[in-house]
């Protein structure tokens, strides 16, 4: 997400945890184009389709659902695909969705699964990589919300794992 916001603003960014921060599309100027998913439309087709246990408000996960439909729909655009060198910046909200995550805000931080979240644009976490195989081994050896030195000393030690297997 801040590799987006950068570029498209062309300067530093303050992260800020408010929804329209990570609405790229306002960015993009693409959020009154038709066809756009709204939040709220969004939680009334999910639910339609029986999705259940959708809330707005600091809850984040129909917000970023609607994102991740938005992104599909409109990722062909000239907006978006001026930057098609960067990686979508909801696959990380994806991945972690679809792993049973839940994202929602109080008292002006992330709560992520149960984890105070605090993130700031000067010290992002980045993660090495996505795929299923490293974040289970996340999962296997972290039991809080990990900094970057942890990251990176995970990552070393998935690398390790993987060469002995």
């Amino acid at each position: 997400m801040m590799t987006w916001k950068t570029r498209l603003h062309q300067e530093t960014v303050q992260f800020l945890r408010r929804k329209e921060f990570s609405n790229l599309f306002i960015d993009l100027n693409l959020n009154e184009v038709d066809g756009f998913i709204s939040e709220e439309m969004a939680i009334k087709d999910l639910q339609e389709i029986g999705v259940k246990g959708l809330n707005s408000g600091r809850f984040y996960e129909a917000f970023f659902m609607s994102m991740v439909i938005n992104w599909q729909l409109f990722k062909s655009r000239s907006e978006i695909q001026s930057h098609a060198d960067l990686l979508s910046p909801y696959e990380p909200v994806c991945k972690l969705l679809s792993r049973g995550g839940a994202i929602f805000v109080s008292e002006g931080h992330f709560i992520i699964d149960s984890f105070d979240a605090y993130l700031s644009s000067k010290s992002p976490i980045l993660l090495p990589s996505l795929e299923d195989e490293f974040l289970n081994y996340i999962d296997e050896h972290c039991s809080d919300f990990p900094n970057q030195l942890k990251i990176n000393g995970l990552w070393d030690g998935f690398n390790k794992s993987q060469i002995l297997l």
